[in-house]
């Protein structure tokens, strides 16, 4: 029975590494895709930017 716990948590464990290191390798070329383009850095600034006022507003408006 100790044996089976033990190809259990193996395979959880490599398969996660299999899934992390993709997950990983797939953002990194999606990001060297999209720094190419200048136009998304300004988008994702104005993005952020409404983000971060909207969640300004929103503390201002809370009640202590």
């Amino acid at each position: 029975m100790n044996l089976s716990f033990l190809i259990l948590g193996l395979t959880f464990a490599i398969t996660g590494l299999i899934w992390c290191s993709c997950l990983a390798l797939l953002a990194s070329l999606l990001s060297k895709i999209l720094r190419k383009n200048p136009s998304v850095e300004t988008i994702s600034n104005k993005i952020s930017g409404i983000v971060f006022i909207g969640m300004g507003i929103e503390l201002m408006t809370e009640k202590a």
